[in-house]
């Protein structure tokens, strides 16, 4: 995905509009609005079992500590999380970052930014941010 396209998607992303008012939608289960529940529903889409392990696999692809996602799941530990450990999760687990952060768009990452297009954006658009704020002085 180049630069133009990635800019395209986050920009869809920002301003898509909810289509609820449109048509009748069932409401997401309460379970999936947070994040402990979107990351549990990560793993199960991406088949992790649901035995004792689960998180020390996740734990080792994402290189985080397993009690650290055990944590976030159980909601012991939601205050501090920072996007970039959200992210790492979300690259591990191949999922859509901003679905796992946000719990909008696709679960899915093919449709998503890979991390480094992500970051490459992100860094391109603070620099051109930072450039319009030294041009105003």
């Amino acid at each position: 995905m180049d630069a133009k396209s990635l800019a395209i998607f986050l920009h869809d992303m920002a301003t898509k509009k909810s289509t609820a008012t449109k048509q009748a939608r069932k409401p997401a289960p309460k379970a999936v609005l947070d994040l402990p529940g979107r990351l549990e529903q990560a793993m199960d889409f991406r088949k992790y079992p649901k035995d004792r392990g689960r998180y020390a696999k996740l734990a080792k692809t994402a290189d985080v500590s397993a009690g650290q996602i055990s944590a976030i799941v159980n909601k012991k530990r939601l205050d501090g999380i920072t996007a970039a450990t959200v992210v790492t999760l979300a690259d591990a687990l191949k999922v859509n970052p901003g679905w796992l952060l946000t719990g909008r768009g696709s679960i899915d990452s093919a449709d998503a930014p890979t991390i480094e297009e992500f970051r490459s954006l992100l860094k391109s658009e603070l620099d051109a941010h930072a450039l319009k704020l030294l041009s105003d002085k």
